[in-house]
């Protein structure tokens, strides 16, 4: 369990190297408010539908049909989030766009796992590297604005490039390309 978190969060983070919900968090960062209610629709919304999507796809995979269910998950997730809105009305309304960041925690999950408690786990993981990202995003835009960048270079592509150098730290601790193979 600890490995897959820390595989998911940070050695193969899902935003960095998937490109999970990158722009929302970017968008977020400015003004980083609602957090923890949001962290609760996510966890709920997410929490049932890797379960749900988990045993419906394990159906769906030993009637042959297991191509079906990037499918399933996205029906799932928006009946799931029809209903969080209406019942709990935790945030305002929400377009298939903000839902998009759960469908693809919910995907990797269900298909990365070998297990309903691990695609429960993995979902999840996806879900807190993704959360793990917004403050880190601030404090990355907030020093850029501190340094006061030349007019010509816009602050959006100086965080860019800063995300880009992260990911590089994040993804070399794998060095397998510098082991020698069999001739």
């Amino acid at each position: 369990m600890l490995t897959n978190f820390l595989y998911y969060v940070f050695f193969s983070s899902a935003v960095f190297v998937y490109g999970l919900g990158l722009h929302k968090a970017l968008m977020k960062s400015r003004k980083p408010k609602n957090i923890l209610t949001e962290i609760c629709k996510f966890a709920i919304t997410i929490s049932v539908s890797s379960l749900l999507c988990y045993l419906i796809t394990a159906q769906l995979v030993k009637i042959n049909f297991g191509e079906l269910g990037p499918f399933v998950a996205i029906i799932i997730i928006t009946l799931i989030n029809v209903f969080m809105e209406l019942v709990v009305r935790i945030s305002e309304r929400t377009s298939m766009i903000d839902s998009a960041v759960e469908l693809m925690c919910v995907v990797i999950g269900v298909t990365e796992a070998m297990s309903i408690w691990e695609a429960l786990l993995n979902s999840l993981f996806c879900m807190v590297a993704y959360f793990i990202c917004i403050p880190f995003f601030y404090s990355l835009r907030k020093r850029i604005e501190m340094n006061a960048p030349t007019k010509n270079v816009r602050n959006l592509s100086l965080l860019f490039v800063s995300l880009a150098v992260v990911a590089l730290i994040l993804l070399s601790w794998n060095v397998s390309w510098l082991n020698p193979g069999r001739l």
